[in-house]
């Protein structure tokens, strides 16, 4: 994947077409794929992945944020 798919996508851009997206996210949430895998595997591939790690790392963030605040972050006045 990292060699392949991830390492060609312009991520520069705002597409997400089918040529322009890491297709990872449904194995991701079921729990088929770590996010450490797929760090530790973007990492041997080089910079042409950073991308990618940038992209888990906001995928923790927003996890952790949310499953720290619970049903806070539905209210209007948000996460204080």
């Amino acid at each position: 994947f990292c060699r392949n798919h991830a390492a060609a996508a312009a991520r520069n851009l705002a597409c997400v077409d089918y040529h322009q997206s890491s297709r990872i996210s449904h194995f991701l949430a079921l729990g088929c794929l770590s996010p450490r895998k797929v760090i530790e595997e973007a990492e041997k591939v080089g910079d042409d992945c950073n991308w990618v790690i940038s992209h888990m790392t906001m995928r923790d963030f927003f996890l952790y944020t949310c499953l720290a605040n619970g049903s806070k972050i539905y209210r209007l006045d948000g996460i204080p």
